[in-house]
């Protein structure tokens, strides 16, 4: 069985992932590690981090990616039983896709509300980009996080797919998907 956590950065993925892997001992990948792996080993391919914080970016990082952790799925599915695979990475239209070949249990996280505040007393091991901005870039960041998360949300119901929004009750909503996933 393949956990697949997908949605927008700084909203709880590695959270969730780290509680699965505490609570049921199922390991995870995180698509920001496939991502570095191949914005350094292979440059050619195109793969790397986004440089606008518009949603066509982030749809056409999501789409020169998609094969890669495909090929990683197919790959891996026959070998391991059970494991997550967390990123921002990841479309609705892709899981999908996922779920008509494999085994695949999914949500997806965003937030309907963001304040730079958040961002910065929250602090996650991948946030070492957060700390390079500005504070007007960290306003836009988060404008950009909660549009992308509408964006989201929109095409999870158009895919039937679980959409959480962390914004409310973080804690009671992380928990809610940890127990739809598993």
């Amino acid at each position: 069985m393949l956990y697949l956590i997908g949605g927008v950065p700084r909203v709880g993925k590695s959270t969730l992932a780290n509680l699965i892997l505490e609570r049921n001992k199922i390991s995870y990948v995180e698509t920001d590690w496939i991502v570095s792996m191949l914005l350094f080993a292979a440059p050619q391919l195109g793969i790397k981090y986004a440089t606008e914080f518009t949603k066509e970016e982030y749809i056409k990082k999501a789409e020169n990616f998609f094969p890669y952790p495909y090929q990683f799925i197919k790959y891996n599915q026959p070998v391991v039983e059970k494991y997550i695979i967390e990123g921002d990475i990841f479309l609705p239209q892709h899981v999908s896709v996922l779920q008509k070949e494999f085994e695949v249990r999914v949500c997806f996280l965003g937030t309907s509300n963001l304040k730079p505040d958040t961002l910065l007393n929250n602090p996650s091991k991948n946030d070492w980009w957060i700390k390079k901005l500005s504070k007007e870039q960290l306003n836009e960041v988060c404008k950009w996080i909660v549009a992308i998360s509408n964006f989201l949300e929109k095409e999870c119901k158009s895919y039937s797919l679980p959409y959480f929004d962390l914004s409310m009750d973080y804690q009671k909503t992380l928990e809610k998907a940890y127990t739809y996933l598993t």
